[in-house]
């Protein structure tokens, strides 16, 4: 999860999504802002909400209200991966050039 402190977050009515990502230490720098999404419901049957943190940041969509018992999941940005695996293969990659 790209947050910097992943944890449980008591649950209060009227908490926004902004609220719980702060109290979770925030996005990290590999975080995607345009893929967050809240997990509602029963894990057998759950609904799932995708919304981007940017545009609510930049004031082009509305914070969404979490529900008791919600998970907000925050994922990693492409980018983040494929410079994951650049950090990898980068011994490789030398190796094979000396």
């Amino acid at each position: 999860m790209a947050v910097s402190a992943a944890k449980a977050v008591p649950f209060r009515p009227g908490m926004r999504l902004t609220e719980a990502l702060a109290r979770a230490g925030g996005l990290t720098i590999d975080a995607d802002e345009g893929d967050v999404r809240v997990i509602r419901g029963s894990l057998d049957h759950p609904s799932v909400y995708t919304t981007n943190f940017r545009d609510i940041r930049d004031g082009d969509a509305h914070d969404v209200e979490l529900a008791s018992g919600d998970i907000v999941f925050v994922t990693d940005h492409w980018i983040a991966d494929v410079g994951e695996v650049l950090d990898r293969l980068g011994p490789l990659l030398s190796a094979g050039v000396t």
